[in-house]
């Protein structure tokens, strides 16, 4: 027993001394994340006329998505690193879990496109209720969960007696590997980014539509003129969105595309070429190290984002921290949010 403590021990030292970068820019990183998310959580829920609101406690919902990603993963990775260099069940479940974190924050994103293209384009007939809405967020938590953890379930078991299992994929899993990946960057990031793109693609078209024909004086009308204006209020409730999708696809693609570089080249050139293999291992390092840290710090911006372009929220912000005259500032602040209830 003292023999394996003494090999070991070294090997923690170098991993952590090796990964310390990293490990102090997830420290911060999850720190950001907590104070940002539970801050938004907080204004949502504390605040009757934004909890009235769906998209609002769709919001609130994510944002308990990236607190969990938060405290779980950020500031125990430390506990990661370690887990590396011992046979224990954390390491194999460090990667699921962090997945189903980021399963849940874009099924999300995905949902309020859904609801806000919705909102926008039938705005006098269709409605999602509350309960509709609970359904549909407690749907995307339980499958995210079910996708996230389905390889420790099926093929990728815990086995205590394989040392370093959870860190080196089996040559022979490797095709079984990258059939679940597949699947789950379609179903994680293609299919939200995809409807994602064709609701706020659609709410943009309508923009510049709606602008064109008021420009023309096409509307003369009073009651079209009120459906008009209707409109508009969505239309500009739905800019932050809209940069939440820009920024989510700038931060993610890059690691996407490394990820998929990772997993799929070392299937094609055997196991005898040291030289593609020691560029695929650069390859990840440079993708864990630095894009998937960034991919990771859309969770702690997103709520910043949501925040800024929502005058209810700015101004409830500033009255939580007593600075009465900067919210006396934000002009109609139930213009932005509270009008869309009423669609």
């Amino acid at each position: 027993m003292s023999n394996i403590t003494n090999k070991t021990t070294p090997t923690i030292e170098m991993l952590l001394s090796n990964d310390l970068g990293l490990i102090i820019f997830m420290e911060i990183l999850g720190f950001i994340t907590l104070v940002t998310n539970s801050v938004l959580a907080y204004l949502i829920l504390s605040r009757r006329r934004l909890r009235a609101i769906n998209h609002n406690s769709i919001i609130a919902s994510m944002c308990f998505g990236c607190i969990i990603f938060a405290i779980f993963y950020c500031l125990l990775f430390p506990f990661n690193i370690i887990s590396k260099a011992s046979v224990n069940i954390f390491c194999p479940l460090f990667g699921p879990f962090r997945n189903f974190c980021l399963v849940i924050l874009n099924l999300h994103l995905c949902l309020v496109g859904i609801e806000k293209y919705l909102l926008i384009t039938y705005p006098l007939t269709v409605k999602l209720t509350r309960k509709t809405v609970l359904i549909i967020v407690t749907g995307i938590w339980i499958s995210g969960f079910t996708i996230s953890f389905l390889p420790i379930f099926t093929y990728r078991p815990y086995n205590p007696k394989i040392f370093n299992g959870c860190v080196r994929i089996a040559y022979n899993q490797i095709n079984k590997e990258i059939a679940y990946f597949i699947i789950f960057q379609i179903i994680i990031f293609v299919v939200p980014l995809m409807i994602m793109l064709y609701c706020y693609g659609y709410i943009s078209i309508l923009a510049f539509r709606h602008i064109r024909n008021i420009d023309r004086n096409y509307y003369v009308s009073n009651e079209v003129n009120n459906d008009v204006r209707l409109r508009k209020k969505n239309i500009r409730a739905a800019k932050p969105f809209i940069v939440m999708v820009g920024t989510f696809l700038l931060t993610w693609l890059p690691t996407i595309i490394f990820n998929t570089m990772v997993l799929i080249i070392p299937s094609t050139i055997g196991q005898n070429n040291s030289f593609m293999r020691n560029f695929v291992a650069s390859l990840n390092t440079f993708n864990v190290q630095v894009l998937r840290s960034i991919a990771f710090s859309y969770c702690a911006v997103n709520p910043l984002i949501y925040g800024y372009f929502n005058p209810e929220i700015r101004r409830a912000f500033y009255l939580f921290l007593g600075c009465k005259a900067a919210a006396a500032n934000i002009a109609n602040p139930t213009s932005y949010a509270y009008s869309i209830n009423q669609a």
